[in-house]
């Protein structure tokens, strides 16, 4: 080969030496490239290469190797960004050598890419020019009116014959000399006769070597607010402030302005809200108590809920009170809000349901009393009691309470239909007695109750006076739903329970039921229906296990089980784990349906928590489970 060295791009002229008349060659240059010619010639960038040649001819072939047989000098440039003066950008510059000495001078030079839309920028280095190995500064100068942008600084090292590249990002913003801070004055509350004062900051942002001085002037508009500089100068990288005073003389919310004009092309004009409020004295009002007390009190769902304030509270226009604009209640298991009535005493507030619509029943009301409330000086609520004016929403009240049960009377199952199984509950817990309610709803709409041990007894008591007996079926059958009655074999199917009732409480169903005052609708199908349970009930036909009822349940459900002859039974109740809790039942039982209720209760009394449980019947020829599940 011939040069065997030398700088890059060289160019190699092989020659081939072959004895005995050659007639096909390969070539194998040592960079990935091969050529077939007798005589190549290859162009090198910079490496070390080992040269292989096969030759062949028809007798067969012969390979020669040359290893590290070209040598080939290089540069390559590099660009490192190292901080800034001002507005100019500096940068680190090395051309370095590869594969061995480059001794032919290199040229630098910069340039931004892409074009810029407006402006440019000015490269200069402290070396323009060198043989490599060497080293330089370069430094970048945006002229002022360069747009701002994304760019690529490009630095080129050129040689006669090869130019080499290396380039780096900039983002490149747009100078703007002035800079004001805050751009919001906000003074507060203040009493009358006390003024307050506070600094805007004007900051001159150019570069120390331009030597740029920023003039301004301050001018405020707005009553309430005066100003202690009206115009100034900043030199370069330093700041001034403007001193403005606040000093209220009346009751009320002030706003004003505060405009710097400076000779400063970019952004001549700077605008700073200044607001305040004035007011005679800064004490706020708070919440000091409520009734009900809280969370953990379950109360009735007609209750009035009352606020008592720290001070006396000014009562906000009718107007502001018919958009919630004060208070609102909101039931948490919908998420719905729940209409009612606000009244303002002289320190305290009451919220009242819509009669006889009321609070959710068995829910838990989120309730939010809005800082807009305020005392007679106009000082607003201060909800989270941290003494100080931060108005809505971080003062706001937040209050929360739970409800009891509402029944509609007649639907003694809670399934919002009257009908013949609504008799069920009313036999179940008959002779029962709890808190009775009173009635100012008239007509099929909720009531509110105290809650029963067990709750469901509650819905049993369909009149409302506290015991369950006889004259919970005349609220039975006033409101029961002709239309929507029972055919005889579902009711078959739902009243198995019946069957077992003593025939002592059938027949004082019928009395009170003949009782009743005026036509009511369900007479005659309720009267059917009892009347058919004083036959003599026929005997199961199987042993079975029933869904108990109802399910989920919170706290008491209902176990039924049907055996076709005498046996021995025992009714178990598991946790998911398999672990006994209690035996509801256990001994030798008659033939005929029996039913156990299950209060929730371990062996031991205790109440267990809510989840997936399971009760499973036990006898020498049946076994059955089924699962329920317990929602407190």
């Amino acid at each position: 080969g011939t040069p065997v060295s030398g700088h890059e791009p060289l160019s190699v002229s092989f020659t081939d030496l072959s004895a005995n008349t050659p007639t096909s060659w390969v070539w194998t240059f040592g960079d990935g490239a091969q050529a077939t010619d007798r005589n190549p010639v290859h162009v090198y960038d910079p490496g070390v290469f080992s040269v292989t040649l096969k030759a062949s001819n028809a007798c067969g072939d012969s390979t020669a190797i040359k290893p590290q047989y070209i040598h080939v000098g290089g540069f390559v440039p590099s660009l490192d960004s190292v901080g800034s003066a001002g507005d100019t950008v500096l940068f680190d510059v090395v051309v370095d050598t590869v594969f061995g000495p480059y001794d032919r001078p290199v040229t630098l030079s910069g340039r931004l890419a892409p074009t810029p839309r407006r402006g440019g920028m000015a490269f200069s280095f402290a070396s323009p020019s060198g043989t490599p190995r060497f080293a330089t500064t370069m430094r970048a100068v945006p002229t002022g009116d360069l747009a701002s942008g994304d760019y690529q600084v490009e630095l080129s090292a050129i040689d006669p014959r090869i130019t080499k590249t290396a380039t780096r990002p900039l983002h490149y913003v747009g100078r703007q000399y002035v800079a004001v801070t805050p751009d919001t004055l906000d003074f507060g509350t203040r009493p009358f006769g006390q003024s307050v004062s506070k600094f805007v900051n004007v900051r001159n942002s150019a570069p120390l070597a331009s030597g740029y001085k920023l003039n301004f002037t301050a001018v405020r508009s707005g009553s309430g607010f005066e100003l202690g500089t009206a115009s100034g100068s900043v030199n370069p990288q330093t700041a001034t402030q403007v001193l403005v005073v606040f000093s209220p003389i009346q009751h009320r919310e002030y706003l004003g302005t505060l405009t710097i004009n400076s000779d400063d092309p970019a952004k001549p004009v700077v605008v700073v809200v200044l607001k305040g409020r004035g007011i005679p004295e800064q004490i706020p009002p708070q919440v000091i108590a409520t009734q009900p007390p809280g969370v953990f009190d379950e109360v009735r769902i007609d209750s009035v809920i009352q606020f008592f304030f720290s001070e006396r509270v000014t009562a906000p226009p009718e107007s502001v009170l018919e958009r919630d604009s004060v208070v609102t209640a909101r039931s948490q298991r919908t998420g719905r809000p729940v209409p009612g009535q606000v009244t303002f005493l002289p320190q305290s507030m009451t919220f009242a349901p819509v009669s006889c619509v009321w609070f959710p029943p068995d829910d838990t009301i989120n309730m939010r009393l809005k800082a807009v409330i305020t005392d007679t000086v106009g000082n607003r609520l201060d909800g989270n009691k941290n003494g100080s004016d931060e108005g809505s929403p971080a003062d706001d009240f937040l209050f929360r309470f739970k409800t009891g049960p509402g029944v509609f009377p007649g639907d003694a199952d809670l399934n919002r239909r009257v009908d013949e199984r609504d008799i069920l509950p009313v036999a179940r817990y008959w002779g029962m007695s709890g808190p009775p309610r009173e009635n100012p709803c008239q007509g099929f709409v909720m009531q509110s109750a105290q809650a029963w041990i067990p709750r469901a007894a509650t819905h049993a008591d369909a009149n409302g006076d506290g015991a369950i007996d006889s004259l919970d079926i005349c609220p039975i059958a006033e409101f029961f739903d002709v239309d929507s009655s029972l055919p005889k074999a579902v009711i078959e199917g739902w009243m198995a329970e019946a069957r077992q009732w003593n025939q002592d409480i059938v027949a004082a169903l019928l009395n009170g039921l003949a009782a009743c005052p005026g036509e009511v609708r369900g007479r005659a199908i309720l009267g059917r229906f009892l009347e058919g349970l004083q036959a003599k009930s026929p005997l199961p036909v199987e042993f079975s296990l029933s869904q108990n009822y109802p399910n989920p349940f919170n706290p008491a459900t209902v176990i039924e089980y049907s055996l076709r002859s005498p046996t021995h039974v025992r009714l178990e109740v598991f946790d998911i784990q398999g672990r006994l809790i209690t035996v509801l039942d256990e001994g030798d039982r008659q033939a005929g349906n029996h039913s156990k209720v299950w209060d929730g209760r371990d062996a031991n009394g205790r109440s267990v928590a809510s989840g997936i449980y399971f009760y499973r019947l036990v006898t020498p020829a049946f076994r059955f489970a089924r699962k329920m599940a317990l929602l407190k």
